[in-house]
């Protein structure tokens, strides 16, 4: 790296703790000194990675990435310090996940990569330790294995990625493209269900992880569609919404009343030829478990009839 480069990273960030060392580079945790928030910067021995793609653009999955450089034969970059759980420590206590968490985890990920695929960038390297459980988001770091699609070339330049969760082509047999990252993406869920996935979910991983990319799911468009229609045809969905959030059984029959409270007050409103100034009321009684309690609906029963308001 330049001497000035150098000089620009050791005057801007302090290195923490030295997280990961190999081969093919290192990682810190490091801070910003001025302000003292915690980034993560890492060396890797590789170019022509897509770091400063995500630079310039706003995804939604990988980290941010703060800065980055390369000469010939090294990556330098800076992104965001992601905190959360890795969905490996939490297989690691033998915590699966359930359907609905993994669908929901699927959801977002079929909308994030979408994001990537639509610029040519393939991850390469999907598995449980590159995705961060962040609240009720899912991340997916470490672009390091990543690469660019380009239309023609017979097979991939550099053979990377992690045994068992890699689809064939990506060990010379072809080149990868967007169906290599839905391969990974099926081994990975599979794994982190366990005994936990019923037959109809079963059915869409083991197409995500057909040998032949030809006939696994062409898009993540595609995948989520088949997710989608099995939400609808076998309600195991109810327990996410469209954006791929979980929803507990409380929250979903507290919001199945309110959409029926809301919609029948609104009747009576219409039917009466009047309006109270506060929607529906000043409150109602909504079951909630075994329980019952009075609550205010106002604009939450308006939401819950409209998700789009």
């Amino acid at each position: 790296m330049k001497k000035n480069v150098a000089e620009f990273l050791e005057f801007r960030y302090e290195k923490l703790k030295l997280l990961k060392r190999s081969e093919r580079g290192e990682v810190w945790l490091a801070s910003i000194r001025q302000s003292g928030d915690l980034v993560i910067f890492k060396r890797v021995a590789a170019t022509g990675l897509p770091y400063d793609v995500l630079r310039q653009s706003n995804f939604t999955l990988p980290a941010k990435v703060l800065y980055c450089a390369a000469d010939e034969s090294e990556t330098v970059i800076v992104e965001e310090f992601i905190q959360g759980e890795t969905l490996l420590a939490r297989l690691e206590r033998r915590n699966f996940l359930s359907e609905e968490e993994a669908r929901a985890i699927l959801l977002q990920m079929c909308d994030g990569l979408a994001e990537l695929h639509a610029q040519n960038i393939i991850h390469r390297d999907i598995k449980p330790s590159n995705m961060i459980l962040q609240g009720d988001k899912i991340r997916l770091i470490d672009f390091d294995a990543a690469r660019i699609f380009k239309d023609g070339k017979e097979e991939d330049t550099n053979l990377l990625g992690t045994k068992g969760y890699a689809p064939p082509e990506q060990f010379g047999y072809g080149q990868t493209d967007q169906r290599s990252d839905i391969y990974s993406l099926g081994v990975t869920m599979k794994i982190l269900l366990g005994s936990n996935c019923g037959e109809r979910l079963k059915d869409i991983l083991d197409k995500c992880t057909e040998l032949d990319p030809k006939n696994r799911f062409q898009s993540v468009d595609e995948l989520k569609a088949a997710l989608l229609e099995v939400g609808e045809d076998g309600g195991v969905n109810d327990g996410v919404d469209g954006a791929g959030v979980l929803l507990g059984s409380k929250q979903i029959l507290r919001q199945r009343l309110l959409v029926g409270l809301a919609a029948n007050k609104l009747l009576q409103l219409l039917s009466d030829g009047h309006a109270s100034h506060e929607p529906f009321g000043s409150g109602v009684t909504v079951v909630d478990g075994d329980a019952a309690q009075s609550q205010p609906l106002g604009h939450v029963a308006l939401a819950a009839a409209y998700p789009s308001c």
